[in-house]
């Protein structure tokens, strides 16, 4: 499970190896967005803005349909 960090303090908390994680993990209380983007971000070589945008249209089998249940 992806912890989601929002203010800067948790960041310094989170990389400081002796401190306690505990405080950290918490429920989300935002919302985030689901969109398909190219295959290109499972490739480390690819390291850009670009890999990230939403792929529109979607293309039927771009993706793993157990992957797809995820969201």
């Amino acid at each position: 499970m992806p912890v989601i960090l929002s203010i800067e303090d948790e960041y310094v908390s989170w990389l400081d190896a002796g401190a306690t994680k505990n405080s950290l993990m918490k429920p989300f209380g935002g919302s985030l967005e689901a969109y398909f983007v190219s295959t290109l971000v499972n490739t480390p070589k690819f390291d850009g803005p670009e890999i990230v945008k939403e792929l529109r249209p979607y293309v039927p089998g771009a993706i793993k349909t157990e992957q797809y249940k995820l969201f």
